[in-house]
C-alpha cells in the first residue's frame, strides 16, 4: 500500500512539474508573439493599443519582482507601464464587491484574460492585501467605504496614459492614503469612517 501510494504522489509530482514547465514555455511561445506584434505596430502610445491588438501582456521576472517592493520599480509612460496598466484593466473587467465590500474576482489564471501568471499574481496579491485591511477595519467596527471599478475607472485605464484621462499618481496617492487610515484605524480602534476610493 506505501508503495502504491508512493508511485501515486511520483505520478502527481511528475504531472505537476509537466504542466508547470508546459504553462512556462506557452508564456515564452505567447510573449515572442507579442513582442512581434509590438514591433509590427511601430509605436504603442496607449493601453487601448495593446488591448484593441490582442497583445499578450507579459513583463520580465526581474521587473515584477522590484514592483512588489516599488510600486515606481517602471518608468512613466515605458512600454512595461503600459503592460502593467493594461494588465490591471483586464484583471478588474472581472472584479466586483460583494456584500461585506471584499474585492472579489472571476478569473482563476492569467491564461484566461491574455497575461503572464506573474502579473496575474502581482494584481491578485495586491487585493488581497486590500481585502485584508478591509477585514481588519470591519473586526474594529470600522466603516468602509469602498469604490468597485466602474466603467468610467476601466475606461481612464484604457486611454492611459492621457493625464485627463487617468492620473495614477494621485490614485496611488489616495489608495496609500486610505491604506493608512485603515492602518491608523486599526492601532487606535477608531470607528471613523475610511474611505479607498478607486479614482
Amino acid at each position: 500500500m506505501k508503495k502504491y501510494l508512493a508511485i501515486l504522489m511520483t505520478g502527481a509530482l511528475l504531472l505537476t512539474t509537466s504542466c508547470s514547465s508546459s504553462e512556462t514555455e506557452n508564456e515564452e511561445v505567447k510573449a515572442a508573439e507579442a513582442k512581434a506584434k509590438i514591433e509590427a505596430l511601430g509605436k504603442v502610445a496607449t493601453v487601448r493599443d495593446l488591448i484593441d491588438n490582442n497583445i499578450f501582456i507579459d513583463i520580465d521576472k526581474e521587473t515584477v519582482a522590484k514592483m512588489k517592493t516599488s510600486p515606481h520599480a517602471i518608468e512613466k509612460g515605458s512600454l512595461n507601464d503600459l503592460k502593467i496598466m493594461a494588465a490591471n484593466y483586464l484583471f478588474y473587467k472581472h472584479v466586483t464587491l460583494d456584500k461585506d465590500s471584499f474585492y472579489t474576482w472571476d478569473i482563476k489564471n492569467g491564461a484566461e484574460i491574455g497575461i503572464s501568471e506573474d502579473i496575474f499574481d502581482l494584481i491578485a496579491n495586491n487585493l488581497k492585501e486590500a481585502n485584508s485591511h478591509i477585514k481588519d477595519a470591519h473586526a474594529k467596527g470600522t466603516t468602509i467605504r469602498v469604490s468597485q471599478p466602474d466603467e468610467k475607472y476601466l475606461n481612464r485605464l484604457l486611454e492611459y496614459p492621457n493625464k485627463e484621462e487617468f492620473n495614477f499618481e494621485e490614485f496611488e496617492k489616495k489608495f496609500l492614503k486610505a491604506k493608512a487610515k485603515i492602518e491608523e484605524a486599526r492601532k487606535q480602534g477608531d470607528t471613523s469612517l475610511i474611505i479607498m476610493e478607486m479614482e
